[in-house]
């Protein structure tokens, strides 16, 4: 995420009020809050203002502006910023609070199993508490002509192309999910939870398997799932990006069909919707299926590129790597590493070492730092 990004996010007043009145009501005076994924600090900065004696903020993207944001606060001896990764990160104190807001439009994100797990292990206080508490994923069957006919586009010969087939990017493109604003209108079924999540709650998997029907509302074309969230912090505190709730910055997920699914008024039509982690926690893949009367049609992201099956035997336990050309490089570099030397003494190293694979002292610093920043 960029900077603008962030700033976008201060211009969210639901999401900001929401965080808001939780905080006020669940941190107490002399508390030690977390907040992991403090971007610019606000939710810190609010758990100051409701009477936190500390408040760690943990951040990597824009640590920097995070930095000189705090110490324009009147609180800020009570704030510490922590550049990182909260899994490579030691507390000197556990909290009693932890708050975390780094979901996707569709709530489930890669690496939650080890992330809730680990967090509330090593920084939460026995006793304490998430903000937000819980959350739920939420869906409905939805009808998107003009989406689906943008994806599906690509099936048919486009006069601005000369006759060039690209059909398979419309494969593509309807195996994937994509994050907007979705309108009410287009609910064929009513709006449904799917699945409720008790954050940091013991034994907690952050999966989703679920598989039912639903009466259609109307006479309608299915052209996918429309999916979204609701946070809950107690006290009656909720966040909702449901269509038609106000605009927040999370939007909602449209998952497309294969083909639309026609359904007649009255008719009970079968659905469901799968998110499969790895073993890591990683996510993997969603799937979704709707069948009808009028119809079947489904979809999975692990077709969504044609890459994802050869990264896939690349990133598993029994790929043998063969040394090529980048790793070589990537071992050059790590060799030359001995806390003496800058970046750009191994850079100019590496340009000798490797003459025909890196043109230019420039492009060399810059795999430098990439090599070395992972």
């Amino acid at each position: 995420m960029s900077l603008r990004d962030y700033a976008w996010m201060l211009n969210d007043p639901a999401r900001i009020n929401a965080f808001r009145r939780a905080i006020t009501a669940i941190v107490k005076p002399g508390d030690v809050v977390v907040e992991i994924g403090a971007g610019l600090g606000t939710f810190s900065f609010l758990a100051c203002q409701a009477g936190a004696s500390r408040v760690y903020a943990i951040e990597d993207n824009v640590f920097d502006a995070l930095c000189e944001i705090v110490d324009k606060q009147t609180f800020c001896d009570r704030i510490k910023p922590i550049r990182g990764n909260s899994h490579n990160i030691k507390l000197p104190e556990k909290a009693n609070v932890i708050i975390f807001e780094d979901f996707n439009s569709a709530f489930l994100g890669v690496g939650m199993n080890k992330f809730f797990d680990d967090s509330s292990r090593r920084f939460l206080l026995s006793g304490g508490k998430w903000l937000p508490s819980e959350a739920v994923i939420c869906g409905a069957l939805y009808e998107a002509p003009a989406k689906w006919e943008k994806l599906s586009a690509w099936r048919n010969e486009n006069d601005h192309l000369g006759g060039l087939d690209f059909s398979p990017l419309a494969g593509w493109m309807l195996n994937s999910k994509f994050r907007d604003e979705y309108s009410p209108d287009g609910f064929i079924s009513s709006p449904r939870d799917l699945r409720r999540y008790r954050l940091g709650g013991e034994a907690e998997t952050y999966d989703l398997s679920w598989r039912g029907e639903d009466v259609s509302e109307r006479r309608a074309n299915v052209h996918g799932i429309c999916v979204w969230f609701r946070l809950e912090f107690g006290d009656g505190i909720i966040l909702d990006n449901a269509p038609g709730t106000d605009e927040t910055v999370y939007q909602q997920v449209f998952f497309p069909l294969s083909a639309p699914v026609p359904v007649a008024d009255g008719e009970r039509v079968e659905w469901s919707l799968y998110c499969t982690p790895g073993g890591d926690g990683n996510e993997i893949s969603w799937n979704w299926r709707v069948e009808s009367q009028g119809g079947l049609a489904e979809g999975t992201t692990f077709a969504d590129s044609p890459f994802l099956v050869a990264n896939l035997i690349k990133n598993s336990e029994n790929h043998v790597p063969i040394l090529d050309s980048d790793l070589r490089m990537a071992k050059f570099i790590l060799g030359e590493v001995d806390g003496k030397q800058t970046q750009g003494e191994i850079a100019v190293k590496l340009q000798k070492e490797f003459p025909n694979e890196i043109q230019g002292e420039r492009k060399a610093l810059q795999y430098v730092v990439y090599v070395l920043g992972n």
